[in-house]
């Protein structure tokens, strides 16, 4: 299913560039594409919306408040916009004159040397700038787009990793794109290069922290994601530990757990009464985080 806006459009203007790195064939469509959403990001130092109409295979990418010469975007993007417009078409749509709506749309020669740009408007007219930049990509189908789009919303351009379910890590492996998730909770995408510690824990949104919290306390899991927040607590990085902290109050009270914690008693009871110990010591990693939220300044 192809996205045609409302109405159809006219050709404006035509004409074909060569493509520069043909190596870029060899990769699949969608590491490429993550990864060219990843530099859009970074270039408007900006996130998109996502839209996705129903069970479509197609996918919009929506920048709200940029503009762009549409010589610039095929210049910096065209080799990766050609080897993705081989797999899944690629169009670019933005505002231009008199509030019309302008498309650029991409295809690759059979010989793979050359790709072919079409400009097309309502009017017909040619335009050299698009004001409110979308991205169209049409994926082989429903589950492909469902999974392209829960990754693309995990971008932001401030990060060169993401997180996100593992029910994705199938679909990562598939399309070759890079992931870490040995020993995690959640899977981390990496974009650009390898990220660090740090840089996984921030990815993570306040919902997925409440759900690290959740599966330590029903689970008694230990997720390597507390061990990240150790060290990094440890090396003197404590300036977002509020929202673990706010994460970790959160699901407490949606647990019905009770904290009693006064000078010279510590008790935890679950929903169910039943008392809980934790031990710093011997503890593992997320029953130590636990602990050291509890008692940012230690227990005498």
């Amino acid at each position: 299913m192809v996205i045609n806006m409302l109405y159809p459009y006219k050709v404006a203007a035509r004409h074909t560039v060569n493509i520069n790195q043909k190596e870029v064939f060899a990769e699949s469509a969608g590491a490429l594409f993550v990864n060219l959403i990843y530099r859009i990001n970074v270039l408007f130092s900006a996130d998109p919306i996502a839209y996705r109409f129903g069970e479509s295979n197609a996918l919009l990418l929506h920048y709200r408040d940029v503009a762009c010469v549409c010589d610039d975007i095929l210049d910096m993007w065209q080799d990766a916009a050609a080897a993705i417009s081989c797999t899944w078409p690629l169009s670019f749509y933005g505002t231009v004159y008199d509030g019309e709506t302008g498309e650029v749309r991409v295809e690759v020669t059979p010989g793979k040397d050359r790709l072919m740009i079409y400009k097309s408007s309502v009017s017909g007219r040619d335009f050299d700038v698009m004001n409110g930049l979308c991205i169209q990509v049409v994926t082989d189908g429903a589950d492909t787009a469902f999974h392209l789009q829960e990754l693309v919303q995990s971008i932001h351009y401030d990060n060169v990793c993401s997180a996100v379910s593992r029910r994705h890590s199938e679909f990562m492996r598939e399309f070759d794109i890079r992931f870490r998730d040995d020993g995690t909770l959640f899977c981390y995408p990496e974009f650009d290069r390898q990220a660090d510690s740090a840089e996984f824990l921030y990815a993570l949104s306040p919902s997925q922290k409440e759900q690290l919290w959740e599966t330590f306390l029903m689970e008694e899991a230990q997720p390597r994601e507390f061990e990240w927040l150790l060290s990094e607590r440890e090396a003197g990085q404590r300036n977002r530990m509020l929202e673990w902290e706010l994460t970790l109050q959160n699901m407490l009270d949606s647990l019905h757990y009770t904290i009693v914690n006064r000078e010279n008693e510590f008790q935890v009871f679950d929903g169910q009464g039943v008392q809980h110990v934790y031990d710093f010591i011997k503890g593992g990693p997320a029953e130590k985080a636990f602990l050291k939220v509890l008692f940012p300044l230690g227990r005498s």
